[in-house]
């Protein structure tokens, strides 16, 4: 079990890796709003629970182990934006922020319930990091 804290590192260190394929601590700083000095600080602790890798003058990359976690977080994220638009009605504009907060609270046996409510896989707002996890998911449920 990791922090919400460390959850929202790992989703921004998620897509910066996609972008760039490494994510650098002023870049994480500049997302997080927080000062580099945490961002070292912070990064240490998930290197040393297995989390992440860095690479002096290089950057951050997730472990297996942290992009798991991280996919779960932004499952949590997509699936909390459904929520909050399909059957709340949500405003566009304040969703993302909202999501946020409950993407680190839906429990999985509570995400299992939301999933069937919709098809995610045909849905919009579920993308790559959300079929990736879910793809894991199943091969985890079918494998012996």
């Amino acid at each position: 079990m990791v922090s919400s804290e460390a959850e929202e590192y790992l989703e921004v260190i998620y897509r910066l890796e996609e972008k760039t394929g490494f994510a650098r601590t002023m870049e994480l700083a500049r997302k997080l709003k927080v000062v580099p000095g945490s961002v070292t600080n912070t990064i240490e602790g998930l290197e040393r629970r297995g989390l992440v890798t860095h690479e002096p003058y290089k950057g951050v990359k997730l472990t297996e182990k942290g992009r798991k976690i991280a996919l779960n977080v932004l499952r949590g994220h997509r699936l909390a934006e459904l929520l909050l638009t399909e059957i709340l009605h949500v405003d566009w504009s304040e969703v993302h922020e909202v999501a946020c907060k409950l993407e680190h609270v839906i429990a999985a046996d509570i995400m299992k319930p939301l999933e069937k409510r919709w098809d995610i896989r045909k849905h919009v707002l579920m993308e790559i990091p959300y079929r990736q996890s879910l793809e894991e998911s199943s091969r985890k449920s079918q494998s012996p």
